[in-house]
């Protein structure tokens, strides 16, 4: 069960990533929030959330996957990472609030 957990690691830390960026979106569009602090914490945490998918892409790279177990996490940590580069681009390149 554990071995499960850890390969779905990254599309978890996706999610979690996601619904940040979601929720600081709609609690800065709510609240008269300056434009340039909203825009500024959502890259931020979009940029973290890359950057701890690199890392965790990375790590499973280095492990040979010996199980099938861990070939999946393998691969979900990598589409984890693609999927929080392509749903939290416009962040950083579309308007806010509109």
């Amino acid at each position: 069960m554990t071995g499960l957990l850890r390969a779905c690691t990254g599309l978890i830390v996706w999610a979690v990533i996601f619904s940040l960026l979601y929720g600081i979106e709609g609690m800065g569009c709510a609240a008269p929030w300056d434009r340039r602090v909203l825009r500024a914490s959502l890259v931020i945490v979009w940029l973290v959330g890359v950057a701890a998918l690199a890392a965790l892409s990375w790590q499973w790279t280095r492990v040979r996957p010996h199980r099938d177990v861990e070939r999946i996490g393998q691969w979900l940590a990598i589409a984890g990472l693609i999927a929080t580069i392509v749903t939290g681009l416009p962040v950083a390149t579309l308007s806010l609030c509109v």
